[in-house]
């Protein structure tokens, strides 16, 4: 992707934009962050949601039941971009809390290299192989005709797909990293509509509505780093160590959404057996639930990493601590209503999706078992007055402590996975629980080595 050169004036607002990540009061700059984090988040889940939605109500249920087959290849592209991003984002903070913007350009340049030519490998992978891999996330022979049709429109545009509003948000431009994901979901729903209502193209017109939305983004990500961003990229090479540095401290991201993918893939397959076509079906629906239902502490951390970044490069360790305190103290307080919300309403909810009474009164029985890991997946640690999970990580990699944030990245999708398959001989209802139980476990061990990690700091300090 070439990039040319921004103006004097231009890069000079860009620059004072960046630097007030490290000087601005940390409460205030973190609240102003949020609505634009938030609004991004639910847009991005509303995006994936939306052809659910329209399938749904315009092709019928086994069309729907498709799309949530391949969702864990969803979830797996999306978990690449985001490693890409994450990583570079973690190393262009520090860098422009240093000034050092042409370092910051190089870090993007060699992001972009990576990441294009990774997508233009997956997208072979994924046509080569398309059958074998959807009868893995679970497709039964009645599903498997629409989730073909959807799983080979959406690989193929899968070159399209961005990670780079991480950088973008490295940046203080939390307007414009709203907007890569505002316009695309609105393309996405207009297509939507026309292609699956009006032209009657049914699953095909989803993914076909799914990969002009991504092109839409790739645009408008092409258009900020040409016109708007602070960094210097003339001069600059993309090269191997950095690439090397970005996956080190991308791999946790990419741990902790593609082992969601694997998460899915073993929730599928062990409700196909046992509840069917309807057991698939609702949970399909309750996992895009649960996305909208995350996306406010994933907001909450997206908006104090590049203030953690920037702070950490420039020397201002205070300042991190101020911003991940008032991190975890927002995000117990939505982590109440979030549970109360999922029990209250959880069958207004599923009747969002469809009017099937067998597959609502299973998703409803689903979500009520899977809501209290809302509160102890993300923010049981906050109930000991420490850091919740997903603060911690982020965290550790705003900080460059890889392996840290790659540990408790990775805990929870591997006590849900053990979880879930030790209790499935008991039966589908033992699945449910398994969930919120195995939340409670990885909370306590994230918590544990948060104690040993700032005890050592401490020490250090002395």
């Amino acid at each position: 992707m070439p990039l040319c050169a921004v103006g004097k004036g231009g890069r000079q607002k860009a620059q004072d934009k960046a630097q007030a990540l490290t000087t601005a009061p940390v409460t205030g700059r973190l609240l102003r962050h949020l609505p634009y984090t938030l609004a991004s988040l639910l847009f991005s889940a509303f995006y994936n949601v939306a052809d659910t939605l329209f399938v749904s109500h315009g092709v019928g249920d086994l069309a729907a039941a498709g799309i949530s087959v391949v969702f864990p290849l969803t979830v797996l592209q999306g978990a690449i971009a985001q490693m890409v991003g994450a990583g570079a984002g973690a190393l262009v903070s520090p860098c422009l809390g240093q000034k050092d913007y042409r370092a910051a350009g190089r870090v993007t340049k060699s992001a972009m290299a990576f990441f294009y030519t990774t997508a233009l490998g997956i997208t072979c992978v994924c046509l080569l192989f398309r059958t074998p891999l959807l009868r893995l996330f679970g497709a039964t022979a009645e599903i498997l005709p629409y989730a073909r049709t959807y799983f080979t429109i959406l690989a193929a545009g899968n070159v399209f797909s961005t990670g780079f509003s991480s950088i973008i948000r490295a940046e203080g431009r939390m307007d414009y990293s709203l907007w890569i994901w505002l316009l695309p979901t609105g393309v996405n729903l207009l297509l939507d509509w026309l292609l699956i209502y009006r032209l009657h193209l049914g699953i095909a017109g989803a993914a076909w509505a799914t990969v002009i939305a991504q092109a839409a983004s790739f645009c408008m990500s092409v258009l900020f780093f040409t016109r708007f961003s602070c960094q210097q990229f003339r001069g600059v090479r993309a090269d191997r160590a950095t690439v090397g540095r970005i996956l080190t401290l991308g791999l946790p991201t990419l741990v902790q959404m593609g082992s969601l993918s694997v998460v899915l893939v073993v929730m599928n397959g062990l409700l196909a057996p046992r509840a069917g076509t309807v057991g698939v079906a609702a949970f399909g629906y309750v996992s895009r639930l649960a996305e909208f239902a995350l996306a406010p502490f994933s907001a909450l951390c997206l908006a104090a990493a590049p203030i953690i970044g920037s702070s950490y490069g420039a020397g201002l360790h205070s300042r991190v601590r101020q911003t991940v305190v008032r991190t975890v103290q927002l995000g117990l307080v939505y982590a109440v209503v979030a549970v109360a919300v999922c029990y209250t309403l959880s069958g207004a909810l599923l009747g969002i999706f469809t009017r099937d009474p067998a597959i609502v009164q299973f998703g409803v029985y689903c979500l009520r078992r899977l809501a209290p890991a809302l509160l102890f997946w993300r923010w049981a640690p906050a109930l000991l007055f420490l850091p919740p999970v997903l603060t911690v990580s982020a965290y550790f990699q705003s900080v460059n402590r890889a392996k840290s944030a790659l540990v408790t990245a990775g805990a929870l999708p591997l006590c849900l996975c053990v979880g879930a398959c030790l209790a499935a001989p008991l039966g589908t209802g033992a699945v449910w629980w398994a969930v919120p139980i195995a939340a409670v476990v990885c909370a306590g061990f994230c918590g544990a080595l948060y104690i040993r990690q700032a005890g050592k700091r401490k020490r250090r300090a002395l």
